[in-house]
């Protein structure tokens, strides 16, 4: 087993991508890739030195775009006219203007919600009003005071949550 030579090194990498495998340059070899022998640190060059907060404030007041290297990225291209066409068109046939709507609907859901909401929870306090257990009616009325207050509640909580929240029929 000591004396077995030692099997030949294997290489993994990930499977190409398909645009790696359309995109092939031709003559390109597929043979894997060796790396080089690690050089040791790299020498400390101008583009490798450590960054000086005052460096940064020298160049932020030299009043000079930082990012200019990106400017041709940013320039007028064809696909900006294409999306330029279209909202030319889109505003010509009227896709922008705005008015505003009509109330009505509104105002109506807002009648309708205070209007029910005193019908219906305005029973429910007067019972707690009249059941209040702290005039010593009794300790049944503790019960009663306690179901009126929680039928409020809940009408109400209901009652906000459909109105408002839980809009499905519109």
């Amino acid at each position: 087993m000591a004396d077995d030579p030692e099997p030949p090194r294997k290489f993994y990498q990930l499977k190409p991508k398909d645009f790696e495998r359309v995109n092939r340059v031709p003559g390109a070899s597929v043979a894997p890739v060796v790396p080089a022998p690690d050089a040791g640190p790299a020498p400390i060059d101008d583009r490798h030195r450590r960054i000086d907060v005052r460096e940064l404030i020298r160049q932020g007041a030299a009043g000079a775009p930082l990012l200019s290297a990106n400017q041709p990225a940013n320039r007028p291209n064809e696909v900006h006219g294409v999306l330029k066409d279209k909202f030319e068109h889109d505003r010509a046939h009227g896709l922008f203007h705005v008015e505003p709507g009509d109330d009505k609907e509104r105002r109506q859901r807002i009648r309708n919600y205070w209007l029910l909401l005193v019908l219906v929870d305005a029973p429910f306090l007067w019972l707690a009003w009249k059941v209040n257990p702290l005039r010593g009616l009794g300790p049944a009325s503790a019960i009663v005071f306690t179901c009126a207050i929680a039928g409020f509640g809940m009408f109400t909580a209901w009652w906000t949550w459909h109105n408002w929240f839980l809009r499905t029929e519109r």
